[in-house]
């Protein structure tokens, strides 16, 4: 997704009938970076604003996901702020971090009080030299409040501290060639006076790559970098990233010894380092065909989170395209599933390694044969592990979701011994996939470029409300319009296997099916089809002219909560195309120029005449109240329909709008119906 374009952050609440609460919903400008919690079941979003502003904004929400309060910072006018990682210290300040792109390019941190509305302290880390480049991925706190950072630096002035593990490994060389890509790890003290102060700093990384260093272009050398760390009690250390460096420093006895490295390809990396960042306590490599040279924008970076168990051990998640990853017998998935020739697979993996770093607990791939997107993932008071993303092909999930509708977002936990997933749910379209925190009240909050979803435990459980979207839509948008067609996904919904819709003793399309019902403001609304994963309904008439209804729907066993959804007065899709023969209009079936097709419309609005919910059309009188017309080429030229109606024997709720096809359209015209207000999405008609 391009970082110009707007993210809109929605809020879905789902819970159990006691609870009442009515989620927001909420719209920001730029692509999301992480969730920090509280502490007090209250979570701060923190969000790019650098295609305007050039600054972070802060976005407070309370346990229910209702705003508190939004709040935009930066470091000045001339930088571009992007954050990349965020969390709550000890007395329940906020700490941002992330990378300053301005002429010297170096890592900021940023102080704000514990409402997210005071910057208390705004600071640059990693070097004043204009040439390299320092960005900070990672933050952590030790108990005595200290601060930890890591990224990546090819800066010759990062400021490594005297005794420290490591520095660069040479200086620049011919022809200005940049210094190798290292990762840094930095304990820093807050001030007073002064943001921080550097109780010591090392580098981690090496500088020999396979073949020719300068053939690599982002860099011109190897590179390291890590984007995940833990510290414990005691001070000691535990980064996680990904290096091609064939000389990165590991330890004796480590699971692996040797980066498998080819080119940009290379491998993930575990290491610990001691409380004075004086050297290592051990060391690994894992595995290899990671990408490994991080470059922005910074969710590009492959290994996505690190985390310590009760035991010590180290658990970290990534993406990989090797098929020889290294997994471990009777962990859920321990091959990539098989494609077509010439398609390459990328999948997530999980790896739990015991906490000398000479073994693997377990080992596995997760989230099926194309893996587009993997957050970091939270660990619950059980282990288990909790992670969201997006997919391409969830081919060789081994699981049913639940869900399987249009969606290509995920939510996954995997069971603490690697060996199964407790839960695989995969949502309507809208991207996951970039953080997400676990609720004091076993529920979950997940952050992706676009959207925040809360879940609740009853949603957890099984009974979900994921989205609401018309059903010739992919999109849940969460607004109506009166007699849309509409379909509602989730999980438990109703019946398995799913039951269509019937004609009561009145004529009209029943509803209640199986014994489920939806209600719009308390309106039941006509059933088309009932199932446990997804509800076809036709919005009441009645809601006309409200700003904001509810939505709940009804079952022989459970109530779900009232969901918010917007009105508006018209949004049509177009359901079909057809041709003057009656076939559907296609690439391999294309209507003559100048001829007359047929666009099949939910979403039309109100009627011109009053008629029940869910009647059937026995003529074509029934009309749109509002005015019908298609625009052709963004508005350079406009068609009124030679017709707009209903269906006879079809619900009145469908629209049947003949257009008369004016000269000079062509397969690549571009056609947006309008009726009243509201205008579809853009698209063709093919013709011979």
């Amino acid at each position: 997704m391009s970082r110009k374009m707007s993210a809109f952050l929605f809020i879905l609440s789902v819970a159990a009938a006691a609870d009442n609460t009515t989620p927001n919903y909420l719209g920001v400008a730029g692509p999301t970076c992480c969730i920090a919690p509280d502490g007090h079941g209250n979570y701060f979003v923190v969000v790019s604003r650098e295609t305007d502003a050039g600054g972070v904004e802060v976005i407070a929400l309370d346990s229910s996901g209702h705003l508190i309060s939004s709040f935009i910072f930066d470091g000045g006018s001339d930088s571009i702020d992007i954050p990349a990682a965020a969390a709550v210290d000890s007395l329940g300040n906020l700490w941002v971090a992330g990378e300053r792109v301005t002429t010297s390019n170096s890592g900021f941190l940023a102080k704000l009080d514990h409402t997210g509305t005071n910057l208390l302290g705004f600071e640059s880390l990693g070097g004043r030299n204009l040439m390299g480049t320092t960005a900070i991925r990672a933050i952590a706190f030790d108990p005595a409040g200290n601060v930890y950072v890591t990224g990546s630096t090819n800066k010759a002035d990062f400021p490594v501290t005297p005794g420290a593990f490591q520095n660069f490994g040479r200086t620049n060389g011919p022809n200005n060639i940049p210094l190798p890509t290292y990762t840094f790890i930095a304990k820093l003290q807050p001030g007073t006076q002064s943001l921080y102060s550097i109780v010591y700093a090392t580098l981690l990384g090496g500088s020999q790559c396979v073949g020719d260093c300068t053939a690599i272009p982002e860099t011109g050398n190897a590179d390291t970098t890590a984007t995940a760390i833990v510290v414990d009690a005691n001070g000691i250390v535990t980064v996680a990233g990904v290096t091609n460096a064939l000389d990165f420093p590991t330890t004796p006895g480590a699971f692996q010894t040797q980066c498998q490295c080819q080119g940009y390809q290379g491998s993930a990396f575990i290491t610990q380092i001691n409380a004075d960042g004086s050297g290592l306590v051990w060391s690994t490599l894992l595995g290899n065909g990671l990408f490994a040279v991080a470059v922005p924008p910074l969710q590009e970076v492959w290994l996505t989170g690190l985390a310590l168990d009760a035991s010590g051990n180290a658990i970290v998640t990534g993406m990989t395209w090797a098929p020889d990853f290294p997994t471990t017998p009777g962990a859920l998935q321990t091959h990539l599933p098989p494609l077509s020739p010439g398609e390459a697979s990328s999948s997530g993996f999980v790896t739990k390694v015991n906490a000398t770093g000479t073994q693997l607990l377990f080992s596995t791939y997760i989230g099926g044969a194309v893996l587009n997107q993997l957050s970091t993932f939270r660990l619950d008071q059980q282990g288990n592990i909790w992670i969201s993303g997006t997919v391409s092909d969830s081919t060789g999930t081994p699981t049913q979701a639940k869900y399987t509708g249009a969606g290509n977002s995920f939510i996954a936990a995997l069971a603490a011994d690697g060996s199964s997933l407790l839960l695989y749910e995969l949502l309507p379209n809208g991207i996951l996939g970039v953080d997400l925190a676990l609720t004091p009240d076993d529920g979950l909050i997940a952050l992706g470029e676009q959207d925040v979803v809360l879940f609740p435990p009853a949603a957890l459980a099984g009974f979900t409300v994921l989205g609401v979207a018309d059903s010739a839509g992919t999109v849940p948008t969460q607004t109506v319009a009166p007699g849309e067609y509409v379909s509602i996904y989730g999980t438990g919904l109703g019946p398995s296997p799913g039951v269509g819709a019937y004609l009561d003793a009145s004529g009209t399309v029943a509803g209640n099916i199986a014994g489920t019902k939806v209600y719009f403001d308390g309106i039941i609304a006509p059933l088309l089809y009932v199932s446990a994963n997804q509800i076809n309904a036709l919005v009441p008439y009645e809601i006309a002219g409200s700003g904001q209804i509810d939505m709940q729907i009804v079952s022989s066993q459970r109530i779900s909560q009232n969901l918010a959804l917007n009105v508006v007065a018209s949004q049509p899709y177009v359901l079909a195309i057809l041709n003057p023969d009656g076939s559907v209009n296609s690439t391999s079936n294309r209507a003559p120029p100048g001829s007359t097709v047929a666009l099949y419309v939910s979403g039309a609005g109100a009627l011109d005449v009053n008629l029940p919910d869910g009647a059937i059309a026995t003529t074509a009188d029934s009309t749109p109240a509002s005015a019908v017309q298609v625009i052709i080429n963004s508005a350079t030229h406009t068609t009124v329909p030679s017709s707009a109606h209903g269906v006879p024997g079809q619900p009145v709720n469908l629209l049947l709008v003949n257009v008369d096809l004016p000269p000079g359209v062509t397969s690549s015209t571009q056609f947006v119906l309008q009726i009243g207000p509201g205008l579809s999405s853009p698209f063709s008609i093919y013709l011979q």
